[in-house]
């Protein structure tokens, strides 16, 4: 029954997280019945610690007017900072208060708001979560530093923030979002001069850096626009170390270094980032910024092999390829992943050629739901199901196994063992000028397979002369063998969050093999 399914599928979601998050979800849940909000008092500040921006936020807000994830919003004559008309993550941006870092941000506007949001404290919803008040912490610390606003009543509401979220660190959720919160607590002690606060923030950063970053440097969340955050925010955290001459820990420069090298080897040569999992462009800083904010602050970068993480780059002086032979690294909380298994991306003279369906929401519906899917990616929809089980936003089920068979330059083949049954074998053949790429399905039933590639939007596709050809920009050949149909359709592709640009992309039928040839 449909009970039932649904209760297996919770089950088998369920499964993979660790005891620490199902105590802390009911620890947090209990809480909240019986926990009162402590009152803020006055804090005195004796002066104020040093920070020297280095990196700027882009704007995000003029006279009353803020926009967020591309969407514009005016607010007459009070901000409502419980706004919710765009979704729960415009209301998050808009509690960020990422906007008091931008370069157009005077400080008069920004302490104005500052005390606005300080005045509305009693009404505030979705800004009292603790991911949001963790990056409103951050944020509020960098501007007052800077532009050394020493406001005793500020000082207090940041302080008692400290305090609630340290009583609410998200060990329900863990990856990301922890992470955020411990950076938070960390710029926060400095901020009020707190030493007590600095040890126990800095003991779990180090605990979790160790957790959360791969031996290839990769974040465990696999998504490169997270990666960017968290790089971003080590990188504050390292700088406010340095602007107020405090020994910084050696573990921090050394995540650093490996965080470096995996985002400056999975970057294109334009500087785009694959949009793997959930990433979009403009919500993290670029690749060029990072890797210059580093050399600011004298941090050179290794030079790690891609390994851990599950992705491979191979460029050759025709094209760049990203492949994806990556299992689950962060089991227990998957909540920013695809069904993208074995999937590519591609980019030409620089140029996207072979993108994904990206991202462009993060509510709980259908189009949240397809972008996930294994069919708006660069993959084979076996079946047309999904490689894993994803569903309700931020959830994934069952999920099928991947076994690296070869892992060269020039090649690369990989087998999945799917969680419905059969596999999916796929090997990629780098040549000079040419990529093929050889599919093969073992599947109990005798169903038709799908592989789908979507092709940029900037790019121009026709049909070549013969029924299995395909022609970008009249230069570069597509070509298929052993398929049973091959379709040209539109499709929606992100390109960025409430933003799509219609595209073009070639749909596959197969029975059991397939062989795909782009010749450039």
């Amino acid at each position: 029954s449909m009970n039932l399914k649904n209760a297996l599928r919770i089950y088998h979601t369920i499964k993979y997280l660790k005891w620490k998050q199902i105590k802390f979800q009911l620890l947090y849940r209990c809480k909240a019945l019986y926990y009162k909000v402590p009152n803020p008092v006055d804090v005195k500040l004796e002066k104020l610690p040093i920070w020297k921006p280095v990196l700027f936020n882009s704007k995000s807000y003029e006279n009353g007017t803020f926009c967020f994830l591309n969407v514009e919003q005016t607010f007459e004559n009070t901000i409502d900072w419980n706004f919710s008309d765009y979704g729960k993550l415009w209301t998050y941006n808009l509690n960020y208060f990422e906007f008091l870092n931008s370069k157009e941000c005077r400080s008069k506007d920004g302490y104005e708001l500052i005390k606005d949001y300080c005045l509305q404290r009693n009404k505030l919803i979705d800004g009292l979560e603790p991911y949001p008040v963790s990056l409103r912490i951050m944020n509020w610390v960098k501007f007052l530093t800077f532009h050394q606003i020493n406001d005793s009543y500020i000082n207090g509401i940041i302080a008692n923030d400290a305090k609630i979220l340290r009583e609410h660190l998200e060990f329900h959720i863990l990856a990301n979002h922890l992470l955020e919160n411990i950076f938070a607590l960390y710029m926060a002690s400095i901020f009020l001069d707190d030493k007590v606060l600095y040890t126990k923030s800095l003991k779990l950063l180090k605990d979790e850096l160790n957790e959360q970053i791969l031996k290839d440097g990769g974040h465990f969340e696999q998504s490169p626009m997270y990666h960017q955050i968290i790089l971003y925010r080590l990188l504050d955290v390292i700088n406010f170390n340095i602007c107020n001459k405090i020994d910084i820990d050696i573990l921090l420069i050394s995540k650093v270094k490996k965080m470096l090298s995996w985002l400056e080897k999975i970057s294109f040569s334009n500087g785009d980032i694959p949009y793997i999992n959930d990433a979009a462009p403009d919500i993290a800083p670029t690749t060029v910024e990072l890797l210059n904010y580093a050399k600011y602050l004298d941090i050179n970068y290794l030079q790690l092999p891609l390994s851990d993480s599950g992705y491979r780059k191979v460029n050759t002086s025709n094209y760049e390829v990203v492949v994806d032979v990556a299992n689950i690294a962060s089991n227990y909380q998957p909540g920013h992943l695809h069904s993208d298994s074995l999937q590519f991306i591609m980019y030409s003279k620089g140029r996207p050629l072979f993108v994904e369906t990206g991202t462009s929401t993060y509510e709980k519906n259908k189009l949240r739901n397809y972008q996930r899917s294994s069919a708006a990616h660069n993959t084979v929809a076996v079946g047309g199901r999904n490689f894993y089980d994803v569903w309700g936003g931020f959830r994934v089920g069952k999920r099928s196994e991947l076994k690296l068979l070869e892992d060269r330059d020039y090649k690369i083949k990989a087998e999945l063992n799917l969680f419905f049954g059969g596999t999916h074998h796929r090997s990629f053949e780098f040549l000079k000028k040419t990529l093929v790429i050889k599919d093969r399905i073992t599947f109990k039933y005798n169903v038709p397979h799908e592989a789908h590639f979507h092709i940029d939007y900037s790019r121009n596709v026709d049909k070549g002369t013969q029924e299995n050809t395909f022609i970008v920009d009249n230069n570069i050949l597509i070509s298929f063998k052993h398929f049973t149909s091959i379709q040209l359709q539109k499709y929606n592709q992100s390109i960025g969050f409430n933003k799509t640009k219609e595209a073009s992309k070639i749909v596959v039928t197969f029975a059991n093999q397939l062989k795909t040839t782009v010749e450039l």
